[in-house]
């Protein structure tokens, strides 16, 4: 998947263009293309930008989708390159104040990966975190709680009590716990 008129169109100011093999080769991505996977992300990068930048929020909800299906049907759906793209997008839905569809799409993986029953990963647990500060922006408390003492407890067992992502769930737990009025969890916490 090597887009050298892609490269050459878009140092010449001609964005249109550029754009339309972009978008082809996003299309185009497959199997097969699987070794190119980071050239992929950079044109599915550069067309999110320009959808962001012209505030089409429909072309992003479309590109991302393609994005998606796309990667659980080439690497599973709990392959951490797909995790890491709902992640992302979810981010994006959060970044626009898309909450209630953040929240959903967050919801709708972990329903997925709790009829596996099988030990949550660390990017799977990062969606966990995702879900409860969504939850918790959208002050749906206790919901937030649990799902993030599910991500706590998950990055714990997984990278230990100083990793950056388990004093981050930490974090935002305290935060539920603050809002809930549970201070004396609070403090025990700290």
């Amino acid at each position: 998947m090597r887009l050298p008129l892609y490269n050459l169109l878009q140092s010449n100011c001609q964005e249109a263009r550029a754009n339309s093999i972009r978008a082809q080769a996003i299309e185009g991505f497959d199997e097969g293309d699987r070794t190119d996977h980071s050239l992929f992300l950079r044109l599915i990068h550069d067309q999110l930008a320009l959808y962001q930048e012209q505030q089409n929020d429909t072309a992003v909800d479309d590109i991302c989708s393609i994005v998606i299906d796309k990667f659980r049907r080439i690497f599973g759906p709990k392959h951490w390159k797909t995790i890491t793209v709902i992640h992302e997008y979810g981010q994006i839905l959060c970044g626009a104040k898309r909450y209630e569809q953040a929240e959903a799409l967050y919801r709708t993986f972990v329903h997925e990966v709790d009829e596996d029953h099988g030990l949550d990963s660390v990017p799977v647990l990062c969606i966990f975190n995702a879900l409860g500060t969504v939850y918790a922006g959208r002050r749906k408390l206790k919901e937030a709680e649990t799902i993030l003492c599910r991500a706590l407890v998950g990055f714990d067992r997984q990278t230990g009590e100083k990793d950056s992502r388990t004093l981050i769930a930490a974090f935002n737990l305290a935060g539920v716990y603050q809002d809930r009025g549970k201070l004396s969890y609070v403090i025990h916490m700290y």
